[in-house]
């Protein structure tokens, strides 16, 4: 599946799981790329896309944000590309506020 470009203002990388049995978003930590943040963005969205595992629907996404933590665009990503994220970024879940 091709993607379009990941966006200019991409600062960070922040995956996320809709549980749907709780009706609820699961966020993970965000990660930037502190050399260039858009270069590094861009380069994990065009490995996913490479990999096959930007997908049209699914219960992960992977928000890109800003440099104020806003949502500029986000990509379906399949379950292996969540892991895939995981191995490469060593991210953590969120934790929950409340």
């Amino acid at each position: 599946m091709t993607t379009s470009p990941v966006d200019p203002r991409a600062f960070a990388l922040r995956p996320v799981r809709v549980d749907i049995k709780n009706d609820r978003f699961i966020n993970y930590e965000g990660t930037t790329f502190p050399k260039n943040p858009q270069s590094g963005c861009s380069l994990m969205v065009r490995r996913l896309a490479a990999f096959g595992y930007i997908v049209k629907d699914s219960d992960f996404v992977l928000d890109v944000l800003d440099e104020d933590g806003d949502i500029v665009q986000d990509f379906s990503i399949s379950r292996q590309g969540f892991e895939y994220l995981r191995s490469k970024l060593k991210f953590r879940r969120e934790r929950d506020e409340g």
